[in-house]
């Protein structure tokens, strides 16, 4: 994590994604490291694909068995070619939306 007064302004920034215009992505570089960019998602606290992200997260905190089916999906898929990082994220969906639905997770979503 960058020290305090070390991170410079943004180099690009974007409405939409998961909680449409309400979501910004900011690509924020560290004065100490060009190199090591990061993306910074902003959402409002209690909408909707804030609280799904948090139950995947507890989920996967709480129960070993899901943890490990996770990492054996995405190490499976990083080993493959993607022409598009987007296929890789849909690649992984079948197995969120399983560990999502254990978790208690409507189907719909909501």
């Amino acid at each position: 994590m960058a020290k305090a007064g070390r991170v410079v302004a943004p180099t690009t920034a974007r409405g939409g994604g998961p909680c449409g215009n309400l979501w910004t992505t900011r690509r924020w570089r560290s004065s100490w490291s060009v190199a090591r960019a990061v993306d910074l998602h902003c959402c409002p606290r209690d909408h909707v694909e804030v609280r799904k992200y948090l139950a995947f997260r507890d989920r996967l905190r709480a129960v070993p068995e899901e943890r490990a089916l996770y990492e054996f999906a995405k190490r499976a898929l990083a080993d493959r070619e993607w022409a598009d990082m987007n296929y890789y994220a849909e690649a992984k969906s079948p197995v969120i939306a399983a560990i999502l639905g254990r978790a208690g997770w409507p189907a719909d979503g909501a």
